[in-house]
């Protein structure tokens, strides 16, 4: 049967969220504990994430292993480690983490992948505080740091030369997620915000909004993080 670790972390997350409401479907603890059990049914020896399926991650993501990790900190699964120590062992020198976990020796990483390794390092939860060795705390510091050094004086992140608003919101988003403000990023996110509540592509005479866009700089707009939201298993 097809499994891929990315979706089923991101649906842990969610069944995590809704067993703290009080509108929760009676059987969430069991769709949670499910969910669970199928994201660690792919952890391999090393602690990196297999997909079973036709569209695997052949090269190992730090984004995905970043969720994976997030999930199982909402799942209190305070034995395993070995998906945070494969995630800490592929930071690159100066604290950014690269697109592949594969990749090693890396001198500098992508911001994306160090964005999503941020919120995976800041994730906390009563089960799995042991985890917090100062091995990755160092981690998390170097990390941020590299948000906050890499976000230009205007806030808005570029690629290919052209505003890149995703990357912009992303980035925005791990460094609120460990407490710094980014609010030059958020202000000049919000100025994009046309009159139908949407933004458009940061391409060069981009002039409707996009759906796509505007969904990406939802968390770059937004003044906290979701993993410091009421509910919160990872905050």
């Amino acid at each position: 049967n097809a499994a891929y670790a990315e979706p089923l972390a991101k649906l842990e997350l969610l069944a995590k969220f809704l067993q703290a409401s009080p509108d929760a479907p009676t059987d969430i603890a069991a769709t949670a504990a499910r969910l669970r059990d199928a994201l660690l049914a792919l952890e391999n020896r090393s602690g990196r994430f297999v997909d079973r399926g036709t569209r695997v991650d052949a090269d190992s993501l730090v984004t995905k292993q970043a969720w994976a990790v997030l999930a199982l900190t909402a799942a209190g699964v305070p034995g395993d480690t070995a998906p945070l120590e494969a995630l800490l062992r592929s930071q690159c020198a100066d604290g950014s983490f690269p697109v592949s976990l594969t990749t090693s020796g890396c001198a500098s990483g992508d911001l994306a992948a160090t964005a999503a390794a941020t919120r995976a390092l800041s994730g906390r939860s009563a089960a799995t505080a042991a985890a917090w060795t100062g091995r990755r705390v160092a981690a998390l510091r170097k990390a941020s740091a590299v948000l906050t050094a890499r976000t230009p004086g205007d806030g808005l992140l570029r690629t290919s030369g052209a505003v890149d608003i995703a990357l912009s919101a992303d980035v925005a988003a791990g460094r609120r997620a460990v407490g710094l403000d980014p609010a030059t990023t958020t202000g000049a996110l919000d100025a994009l915000i046309r009159a139908d509540g949407g933004i458009a592509t940061g391409a060069p005479g981009a002039a409707t909004s996009d759906l796509t866009t505007s969904i990406a700089a939802a968390p770059g707009v937004a003044d906290h993080s979701w993993l410091q939201a009421a509910g919160s298993p990872v905050g």
